[in-house]
């Protein structure tokens, strides 16, 4: 497993220079390709020839493709599973992606004190501060009840083997089945559906 990760790893600076080279400036061509078709069809209406028709297929099939591109796109980047249903609408994408780069900033924090934060360095601090008390000791520790703990449903002995067991090919092969191909890339930069 660990040499498939390593060629993973190899591949990726490959992958991504590819990417570079073919998926550069997706919405810049399909703007471009709009304006030409716009342009082609003016001159079908004013005076129409085949090869203006030709010219307007080919058209018509690089903005097909440049689209199918430009929505891939998207889709791996908003993780949205509503651009199935084939809605193109590019801006509201953005729109969407903006969103979530907003929710991920903390804007307000509740301190330990019960103080509301607002300042971001005032929130820096207290993260900071709380990773600080991380695994230090506790000045008290609860046990548990065990009168509680008697009155719980418990495994019986045949459920506690049966997590004992090994993990079979066939489970990891499910689960690794049961991923959605559109999810969060992992630790080496693939999602699913790379695989």
């Amino acid at each position: 497993m660990k040499g498939v990760w390593m060629n993973l790893k190899a591949l990726k600076p490959h992958l991504k220079q590819l990417n570079n080279n073919n998926f550069r400036g997706v919405t810049e061509n399909i703007a471009c390709i709009r304006t030409e078709l716009i342009d082609t069809q003016a001159r079908m209406a004013a005076q129409y020839t085949e090869s203006l028709a030709e010219n307007e297929k080919n058209l018509l099939q690089q903005l097909e493709k440049w689209s199918l591109i430009e929505e891939g796109i998207y889709q791996q980047k908003s993780r949205a599973t509503w651009i199935k249903l084939g809605d193109a609408n590019t801006k509201y994408f953005t729109a969407v992606m903006k969103e979530r780069r907003y929710k991920k900033q903390i804007v307000t924090l509740k301190a330990l004190n019960g103080d509301v934060l607002v300042d971001p360095k005032a929130i820096q601090l207290e993260i900071i501060n709380f990773n600080n008390t991380l695994g230090s000791a506790a000045p008290r520790i609860t046990t548990v009840n065990k009168i509680t703990m008697r009155n719980v449903p418990v495994l019986n002995h045949a459920q506690q083997f049966a997590f004992c067991t090994d993990v079979t090919d066939m489970e990891i092969f499910e689960g690794l089945c049961s991923i959605g191909n559109e999810k969060a890339p992992g630790v080496d930069g693939f999602n699913a559906l790379f695989f």
